[in-house]
């Protein structure tokens, strides 16, 4: 579609913070030539010499491109460092402006970028660009439109005339395409066949779990979205069907799925005895990411228990495993729970430094989960070393994209620490709404260390008047 619409002349700058190439196929499927039909602008260098005044189309990558991988380094140095760069930084405001820009279009943007593109969106001076964001809701046919101005204080675009557009971004494409283009609307699909690939997944689980792969997959599905008693139970049913079986490996796999389970639940005795038997279990069989996430899970325990010695030695050995076998996603999980270890005995220092690197891979990877805690513990450090509005700024981003990707348990931990900085800020309101909200959802999914925390917050709210 983007390149139609540079045909078109509808459109006539495109900026991301992707660094794929999938924008660069489209405008090549559609006959246009870099440096020929349009310019692309992606290195610190390239920020440097832009001018608006060169005609051609440009494809502005803010976070560089894949095809130039130590320029990404470099982006991602910058970003998760909290360092700037004035060229970047204008240009973004350049963009944003009604001087450059009458109109801009945002989809697909979940406004988590607030070292680098936020604050300087909200820097727009004066003739800013009217926005149209969309804000992507799945099978949402009918829009629902909101004044930027009332999208809320952590809104980047709330100074900005235009709208919020809540639909389905897929439906969003067509119409514009319809109004646009005289052509049908097509949906062309990438060439990876998803369909295949699940079916080859659950051959393979099949293949390994024989019958029981009916209570591993659902257990951890039900685990995923927070339903931890029917995840339970699942677990209880597949190790069972493990041991009649023969089936160790998923013996001790479902055996450690239970002590998260049972962990979440607030059960943490009963986690303890079944998260110790099964990372023995796990090295038996050599299962090494099962004793990466039993060990993180111990971990967790120990924290909620303040053995932080115990607790940092557990997280630590799952690093240790993790950049073992490469497992980049074990990797950033593990670094995510030492920074909390660490902020908790105010080693803010130790914390910060472990947060730049795994803030980087996180990105890289695109684990929003794992970018989403880390932007709540460097909230956090930041809090610690008395730098409340950076702190408020990095967990409200935490909470941001909790909420964009669906992730209800960050997103409670995140309002119980907006509760601490706002209270020790003197908006004792804002942290009672907060307490508030961060145990509404502690109640509903039955999280009770998050439970306890806000209650207990409510409480000391209470006793101070």
């Amino acid at each position: 579609m983007y390149g139609k619409l540079l045909k078109k002349g509808v459109l006539n700058s495109i900026c991301t913070t992707n660094f794929d190439l999938l924008i660069e196929k489209a405008l090549v499927s559609e006959g246009f030539e870099k440096g020929v039909d349009f310019e692309k602008y992606h290195t610190e260098q390239d920020f440097r010499n832009f001018y608006w005044a060169i005609e051609k189309p440009k494809l502005i990558k803010l976070h560089g491109c894949v095809t130039d991988r130590e320029e990404i380094g470099i982006t991602l140095d910058i970003v998760a460092g909290s360092d700037s760069s004035m060229h970047r930084n204008q240009l973004v405001k350049e963009f944003f402006s009604k001087k450059f820009n009458d109109v801009v279009i945002v989809i697909g943007y979940s406004c988590s970028d607030i070292f680098d593109i936020s604050p300087q969106i909200e820097a727009v001076a004066q003739d800013k660009s009217e926005i149209i964001f969309v804000e992507h809701k799945n099978g949402k046919l009918d829009p629902i439109i909101k004044e930027l101005s009332k999208c809320g204080d952590d809104f980047p675009f709330k100074f900005h005339p235009g709208f919020k557009v809540t639909i389905d971004a897929n439906h969003f494409c067509n119409l514009l395409w319809n109004t646009v283009l005289e052509e049908d609307y097509q949906v062309i699909q990438g060439k990876t066949n998803w369909e295949k690939i699940v079916e080859s997944w659950i051959e393979n689980s099949v293949f390994e779990n024989g019958h029981i792969v009916k209570y591993i997959l659902p257990a951890r599905l039900f685990f995923d979205i927070s339903q931890y008693e029917i995840s339970l139970q699942y677990c209880e049913l597949g190790k069972q069907g493990a041991q009649e079986t023969g089936n160790f490996k998923a013996f001790y796999s479902e055996m450690g799925n239970a002590g998260m389970a049972l962990n979440a639940l607030g059960r943490l005795d009963e986690a303890l005895e079944y998260l110790k038997n099964s990372i023995v279990g796990c090295r038996m069989v050599s299962n090494q990411k099962g004793v990466i996430a039993q060990s993180q899970v111990l971990g967790h325990i120990f924290r909620n228990r303040l053995e932080y010695d115990l607790a940092l030695q557990r997280f630590q050995d799952a690093l240790l495993a993790a950049e073992q076998i490469k497992d980049q996603f074990s990797i950033c999980t593990s670094i995510g729970n030492l920074c909390s270890v660490y902020n908790h005995i105010g080693h803010t220092a130790e914390s910060e430094m472990l947060i730049n690197k795994g803030i980087k891979i996180a990105r890289r990877i695109g684990n929003k989960q794992s970018e989403c805690a880390m932007l709540c513990h460097l909230g956090i450090a930041n809090f610690k070393k008395g730098n409340s509005s950076a702190s408020l700024e990095l967990i409200k981003a935490s909470l941001l994209l909790a909420q964009t990707i669906g992730d209800e348990r960050c997103e409670a931990m995140a309002h119980l620490n907006l509760s601490n900085v706002e209270t020790n800020s003197g908006n004792k309101i804002n942290g009672i709404n907060h307490a508030r909200l961060a145990l509404d959802i502690a109640v509903r999914l039955r999280l009770l260390q998050e439970e306890k925390k806000a209650r207990f917050l409510l409480m000391m709210y209470d006793l101070l008047g």
